[in-house]
């Protein structure tokens, strides 16, 4: 009872996607991206505004959801793309573009409403 307020939540269940026959899988490797490349906005509903500095989060949640997300990258000059995580699969699309969806919460009565003025 003396650590009863210091819970245990033991060991973290991720780690390291195996194969079958329990070796790594290749398929899903830390790719280290080109040394020009950099994250410039990040845009999900838990944020009243989009992130243009400074540390950011894409949620995902139990059983394979996350939230809508867009992550805009630049190749360090003028190029942009974006990649939108969509949220019920986690799949992601590219944009070639810079895009900016009108609404993450897909509320077409207030399509500028943002999960954080709920």
């Amino acid at each position: 009872m003396d650590q009863a307020l210091k819970p245990n939540l033991g060991t973290s269940p991720f780690g390291p996607i195996e194969t079958a026959s329990g070796g790594s899988s290749t398929k899903y490797q830390n790719i280290a991206l080109g040394r020009r490349v950099q994250i410039v906005k990040l845009i999900v509903p838990h944020e009243p505004t989009p992130l243009e500095q400074g540390k950011g989060a894409v949620h995902f949640f139990p059983g394979g959801m996350t939230e809508h997300a867009v992550i805009q990258l630049s190749d360090g000059g003028e190029g942009r793309f974006s990649v939108e995580i969509h949220p019920l699969t986690g799949k992601a699309k590219i944009h070639p573009e810079a895009y900016e969806p009108e609404s993450l919460l897909g509320d077409p009565e207030n399509p500028e409403a943002s999960e954080v003025d709920l």
